[in-house]
């Protein structure tokens, strides 16, 4: 079992958001597993939440995106920041550990925005969310994008 466990943590780090070999059940286990382990653990959003979070001002509820740059680049949700899923640093996050901040990746399947939520904990964020329908979800829902200046 816990070898399983190490093979699937792997294989989410290593694919990072596309093609990942683990279902989103596994990845989203490893990810639930990984956060009882830490004493910590961060909440799922909607594309519905994050929009009405969105809506109430700039500072409201911080957005990051785990996807590739390319995918940042062509479409992201507005006013999102782009990082990289397991290179969450401390200066991109808000200054106030208590601050709304939620993640989100290319879509249901996908567990970059997990790894950096985790990542956010550990560096002490304590409303860390992810939206788990990612981009994906974001666009079919029919709001906003923006797209990265080439």
């Amino acid at each position: 079992m816990k070898r399983s466990c190490v093979v699937l943590l792997t294989l989410a780090a290593l694919a990072g958001c596309g093609g990942t070999t683990s279902t989103p059940t596994e990845t989203q286990a490893a990810a639930t597993t990984a956060g009882h382990e830490s004493n910590a653990a961060f909440s799922q959003m909607t594309v519905e939440q994050v929009a009405a979070g969105l809506a109430q001002g700039p500072g409201a509820l911080s957005v990051f995106d785990a996807n590739s740059p390319a995918t940042y680049a062509e479409h992201h949700v507005p006013t999102a920041t782009w990082v990289d899923y397991d290179g969450v640093t401390a200066e991109q996050l808000p200054a106030d550990l208590a601050a709304p901040v939620v993640f989100y990746c290319a879509n249901e399947h996908c567990g970059a925005s997990h790894t950096a939520a985790e990542i956010a904990i550990g560096l002490g964020h304590s409303n860390v969310s992810v939206m788990g329908a990612g981009i994906q979800g974001w666009v079919d829902a029919g709001q906003p994008v923006e797209s990265a200046t080439p």
